[in-house]
């Protein structure tokens, strides 16, 4: 368990300690995804605290209630931090139109299914409406940076949230499926594909944080 933790986390804790050192740096791009990371933690931490509870009482196991709660917030987060970069009217309506399906999956996935089976169809939802649009904001950064967005800490932030996305989309997609059916075999992938995807994210968010922390000059938005 202990290693099992280590290896889960270790990229997550790397990224809280450099946001800190950060934090009076930070606009309020960066602070709503530090606010995601703390979101994260306090996830984290819950959901190991409900499995000994429930361990300890003989329960069934199973904390994905925490799991799911936790992908609405950080949807969130992570959708306000795009925002604070449109600076036009048609960006802000294109978001708008873009966010639509994804609270109409969500609002499904909340009635018409258990809160203990993870929400497939709304973070599938997620996972294609963060790639658009950190994706459109990874080109806004690139494009407006040509000879410098390689030393952008934005850019290795963005980049980190779209590789998690991108690479966890299809396996969290059989994620119930797979849970059904072949436990064991979701425990491997969760480890291989999850897990080491979500510490590239987070050390990527530190790598970000880091070089926030170096440079001197704010971030200037879209």
């Amino acid at each position: 368990m202990t290693w099992r933790m280590f290896y889960e986390s270790f990229g997550h804790v790397i990224a809280l300690i450099a946001g800190g050192l950060a934090f009076t740096r930070m606009q309020n791009f960066h602070k709503l995804l530090y606010l995601q990371i703390l979101l994260y933690a306090l996830s984290y931490v819950s959901s190991y605290q409900v499995i000994v509870y429930q361990r300890a009482h003989h329960l069934t196991l199973n904390n994905l209630w925490i799991l799911n709660s936790y992908s609405a917030l950080e949807s969130l987060c992570l959708l306000l931090a795009f925002y604070t970069q449109l600076s036009q009217k048609r960006e802000k309506q294109i978001l708008a139109f873009l966010i639509l399906p994804y609270l109409v999956l969500l609002i499904y996935d909340w009635s018409a299914h258990s809160i203990y089976t993870f929400y497939t169809l709304s973070f599938y939802a997620e996972c294609v409406l963060m790639i658009i649009t950190f994706s459109y904001l990874l080109y806004s950064i690139i494009h407006r940076e040509p000879s410098e967005w390689k030393t952008k800490p934005e850019t290795w932030m963005v980049i980190g949230i779209l590789l998690y996305y991108a690479g966890t989309a299809p396996y969290m997609a059989l994620f119930n499926a797979l849970n059904d059916s072949h436990s064991k075999l979701l425990h491997i992938l969760h480890l291989i594909i999850n897990d080491l995807l979500c510490n590239a994210r987070y050390l990527l968010l530190a790598l970000g944080f880091w070089l926030l922390y170096k440079q001197n000059k704010p971030f200037q938005g879209t």
